[in-house]
């Protein structure tokens, strides 16, 4: 979640003269609009805020005017993303813990709004042949990331760890 403070320094303030305008929206499809709360004041300072609990892609824009009509300065309006989910991680071509009399060629998929390429990895590690250095194809479709390894044929115990980071630094392992 993320919270907005919005903070007007004027003494002739009027709530009803001031516009937040928030849009919001999540993968192309709008969603609920977050409300501003009640307005505090401390002199002639007066603040509100507006809290973004629910994921999605948001722009907020602040405008307004005093009680005389006098326009505030234009705010730049500002644009960001709320993310709370970890990524969507599943290895597929092997089962855990089976012993497999034919070679396997695992599959590891990644699926996240927010990928961040920059920060997903995989390690194969035999129990008697070490790390094992795998080259395999790659596939990007929008959020989603799938890895396939080319067929494991040396006969060891394997373990296949893999880690995805998304741009909001949510991990999945």
């Amino acid at each position: 979640a993320r919270t907005a403070t919005v903070t007007v320094e004027e003494l002739n303030f009027n709530p009803e003269k001031i516009q937040i305008q928030v849009t919001a929206e999540r993968e192309g499809t709008a969603i609920s609009v977050p409300e501003a709360g009640q307005w505090v004041s401390d002199g002639i300072t007066h603040r509100t805020t507006v809290r973004f609990a629910e994921d999605g892609d948001y722009t907020i824009q602040v405008s307004g005017s005093d009680r005389a009509d006098n326009q505030a300065p234009q705010v730049q309006t500002q644009s960001f993303t709320v993310d709370t989910e970890a990524p969507s991680l599943t290895i597929s071509g092997v089962r855990d813990m089976s012993a497999n009399k034919e070679p396997v060629a695992p599959v590891i998929s990644y699926d996240d709004v927010n990928l961040d390429l920059s920060k997903v990895s995989f390690r194969l590690t035999g129990s008697g042949t070490g790390e094992n250095l795998t080259e395999g194809t790659a596939g990007v479709s929008g959020g989603q990331l799938t890895y396939t390894l080319p067929q494991i044929r040396q006969d060891d115990n394997y373990r296949l760890t893999a880690r995805i980071e998304d741009l909001a630094g949510n991990v999945s392992e």
